[in-house]
């Protein structure tokens, strides 16, 4: 947290990406942060994303837009690159069975 305190000293906007298995917490980040910084990412994309079923990925997804999308300031992203091209695939069915 600290650090992240001295990002908004010095003016910074958001942060991207958070990534649940580098040990960020979405929800820490949206309840302390959620009023200064853009949240952007939420999905565990080294383990989950390459992976993890259809279900797992679905179950992380409502998890990460119920936990920060509330207020707004919350970019829901879930690939820095494409690297699973499989993966990528695999989670906009996810996304398309969810609508």
């Amino acid at each position: 947290m600290e650090i992240t305190n001295s990002l908004l000293n010095v003016g910074t906007d958001g942060l991207n990406p958070i990534e649940p298995s580098a040990g960020m917490d979405l929800g820490v980040l949206k309840q302390h942060y959620g009023k200064n910084l853009i949240l952007v990412g939420g999905i565990d994309c080294s383990q989950l994303l390459p992976l993890g079923t259809p279900d797992q990925i679905r179950e992380a997804t409502k998890e990460s837009l119920r936990v920060a999308a509330p207020g707004g300031g919350f970019f829901y992203r879930f690939f820095q690159q494409n690297r699973h091209g499989d993966s990528v695939r695999k989670h906009f069915g996810t996304l398309q069975r969810m609508s």
